[in-house]
């Protein structure tokens, strides 16, 4: 684990930035800048838009702690600024999308044969997360374990889908599909 130092400042740009300002909860211990940035945010409880994120270091020579390294910056606009181009993307691609103050998405969409296909995304107000998470449930769509759930002991369709098994089948390729075209065009919307 590393540890991280959290600043913050009030300005809209980083350009005017002049004084970071101290985090309450200002040190976090993380296996990475990013995940300490994603604590920090989801513990602020004011509007502040932008803080950075900076690796400490403990030198045993001195025994202080030094900052170091590259800082890691984060603006709150730009991750909802990305994720509203996200929304955006799905919503050209028909998807119906309902979000909580960006930090929850779930993505609606209908099937050919009319299956009510959803996803709840926990995207953390970070839109490379949320593209993440859609990879991720494309990677692990399994057409034939789809098809299977709909099926009944006789190998037909239950529950309104598809009575024929090949039809279900089909469906749910369908399904992946659409899955697909939504990866490809909110990675594209966000680049």
């Amino acid at each position: 684990m590393k540890r991280f130092y959290i600043t913050l400042s009030e300005q809209e740009s980083f350009d005017e930035v002049t004084e970071w300002l101290p985090f309450d909860n200002n040190e976090f211990e993380a296996e990475s800048a990013a995940v300490a940035a994603e604590k920090a945010f989801n513990e602020m409880e004011d509007e502040r838009l932008l803080f950075r994120v900076e690796e400490l270091t403990y030198e045993e020579k001195s025994c202080t702690w030094i900052r170091h390294g590259e800082a890691l910056f984060f603006a709150l606009d730009k991750q909802r600024e990305n994720i509203k181009k996200i929304i955006a993307a799905a919503e050209d691609l028909e998807w119906a999308v309902e979000y909580d103050d960006y930090s929850n998405l779930t993505f609606q969409k209908y099937s050919p044969c009319g299956q009510d296909y959803f996803m709840e995304i926990k995207t953390l107000n970070n839109a490379d997360k949320c593209v993440d998470e859609i990879k991720n449930v494309l990677d692990n769509f399994d057409v034939s374990y789809e098809t299977y759930l709909w099926l009944d002991e006789s190998g037909h369709g239950k529950n309104g889908a598809p009575y024929d098994m090949r039809d279900l089948y089909e469906d749910m390729e369908a399904v992946e599909e659409m899955i697909s075209k939504l990866y490809a065009a909110v990675s594209e919307a966000i680049v």
